[in-house]
């Protein structure tokens, strides 16, 4: 059965480091989005896996945005 995602932050990312404990390329980026009332939000990625500058720009970079 999967797992739920809590609504707690912490715990989610407290998973993803006991799942990935083996990858030290887990990147986890906190970030706050404006036009949601300044919910606390994170994005996690394997950094050899994915591309940090097209997250930045198509993913983090238009949440951002006001």
């Amino acid at each position: 059965m999967p797992e739920l995602i809590s609504s707690n932050l912490k715990d989610n990312e407290n998973r993803l480091y006991e799942k990935f404990a083996q990858k030290s390329d887990l990147i986890i980026r906190y970030f706050k989005i404006e036009t949601l009332n300044n919910i606390t939000a994170f994005i996690a990625f394997i950094s050899c896996l994915s591309n940090g500058d097209k997250i930045n720009s198509y993913i983090l970079h238009p949440l951002l945005r006001k």
